[in-house]
């Protein structure tokens, strides 16, 4: 360690007992830390990325899966390092969610939509999306999973918050010079939201965006890159259906980026996470990292 409190990869393998090889796959493949790059092209650690690595080590280490871990290791960092201000507004925020699981429950559509717009109103759109909008889906996920709400509650409350984000995405007016975002689901991937909240994000940001369709026919996905020559393309699969469907999917999907360099793919999502453990992707990048999928770079 040097007087900066930084370390090489060396070091960091040293003291993780870890290989150079295996700290640069979780980084690079699975985004689990962002070293600092120098001048001279070297990574710098700092002891908070080597605590984390050791965190997923030590779960690994007790038969969790390498995608269970970092998931679970990511999200405790998240809500160690929330600003202040989320803190400051947990209390509001949380009774928008009580009041929407209140809707929800009596398929109360249209009071369910003035809560959002409310809620869109009180808070800036990260505290919105991170504070509401997901734990909302969360909650009603495991409703519908535990049998306290039966699929068509689900089902009409999650369809709302869909349109609703699609609905957002939709008004806001962007430079028609400016490049070109694709979302899409994967084949067999019905679960959409996600990609509806990315492409919000990127809208945001200045991107064109657009949305092909949850379930997407096979090629369709190929089809409309080679039609609209996107600058980016986002595929998501929150669940293991895609693969379990097609298991060369993903390999099938790499071939045809490699193919258009000029093109970047991107995957993300629980379920793609899962599936691309082990296998070699050449040019699709596997990130669950909003900044580097929004980046004009």
């Amino acid at each position: 360690m040097n007087p900066t409190g930084k370390f090489t990869i060396r070091q960091v393998a040293e003291k993780t007992k870890l290989s150079t090889q295996v700290i640069r796959k979780w980084e690079e493949r699975y985004d689990l830390v962002k070293p600092e790059r120098l001048e001279n092209g070297y990574r710098v650690y700092t002891q908070q990325d080597i605590d984390i690595i050791l965190k997923v080590k030590s779960m690994v280490e007790q038969n969790f899966s390498l995608q269970t871990a970092i998931l679970t290791v990511r999200e405790t960092e998240a809500i160690h390092q929330k600003p202040r201000a989320f803190i400051a507004n947990e209390e509001l925020a949380e009774e928008y969610v009580v009041k929407m699981l209140e809707s929800g429950a009596q398929c109360d559509e249209g009071q369910l939509m003035r809560l959002l717009q409310r809620a869109n109103m009180d808070f800036p759109l990260p505290v919105f999306l991170q504070m509401i909008i997901l734990p909302f889906l969360r909650r009603i996920g495991s409703f519908w999973e535990s049998g306290v709400w039966p699929e068509y509650q689900e089902h009409i409350a999650s369809q709302v918050v869909r349109d609703y984000i699609a609905q957002m995405r939709r008004t806001i007016l962007t430079d028609p010079k400016m490049p070109l975002i694709l979302g899409a689901c994967l084949p067999f991937e019905q679960h959409e939201i996600p990609t509806q909240i990315i492409l919000l994000q990127a809208a945001q940001k200045g991107w064109r965006t657009m949305f092909l369709c949850p379930t997407p026919a096979s090629g369709a996905i190929e089809q409309a890159t080679l039609r609209l020559q996107p600058q980016k393309v986002i595929l998501s699969a929150m669940t293991s259906h895609p693969f379990q469907q097609d298991d060369q999917l993903l390999l099938r999907l790499d071939r045809f980026a490699a193919e258009h360099p000029h093109i970047r793919f991107y995957l993300g999502g629980a379920g793609a996470l899962g599936a691309a453990i082990g296998k070699k992707l050449n040019a699709i990048i596997v990130t669950e990292d909003i900044d580097v999928v929004l980046s004009f770079a």
